[in-house]
């Protein structure tokens, strides 16, 4: 952070994948209902 001023806040598989299914959701404009979101991961 020092150096680019930009703060890094490390967070749980679980939460990654709650935000991932925040994004997907909210791109795609998913209404309400049933929905399969699939993760394959990317070994990050």
């Amino acid at each position: 952070m020092k150096e680019t001023k930009i703060r890094v806040r490390v967070i749980t598989g679980e939460e990654e994948g709650r935000l991932i299914y925040l994004g997907v959701k909210h791109s795609l404009e998913l209404k309400e209902g049933n929905t399969l979101i699939l993760d394959i991961g990317g070994g990050s």
